[in-house]
């Protein structure tokens, strides 16, 4: 009997992970050009799928949030509750002009 016989092995078969991955490298470039060609397609339109169940409702509920916003917005104007106040004659918006008592 040898002596690795009862041990576990340490490590990956490296050997046979290279020997799976060039059969199926030869396996897929012996198939005909339109079975890789559909299987990429095919690959493409899940993707696309996936991204479309994630962005669609993303913008749909970020356009939902802006109308909303929008409509408050313009509630609280008719209300009269976002009144720009001026503070001074020259135009200048929310602004507290602080008066210096030392000379400056």
């Amino acid at each position: 009997m040898s002596e690795q016989a009862g041990h576990a092995q340490a490590g990956p078969d490296v050997a046979g992970v290279y020997r799976s991955a060039t059969g199926a490298y030869t396996y897929v470039m012996r198939q005909p050009s339109w079975v890789l060609r559909l299987a990429l397609l095919a690959a493409g339109a899940v993707v696309l799928a996936v991204l479309a169940v994630i962005i669609i409702p993303a913008l749909i509920v970020g356009l939902v949030v802006f109308a909303a916003g929008v409509l408050w917005a313009r509630v609280r104007r008719w209300i009269g509750g976002s009144r720009v106040r001026r503070n001074d004659a020259s135009g200048r918006e929310n602004v507290r002009v602080i008066v210096r008592s030392d000379g400056q």
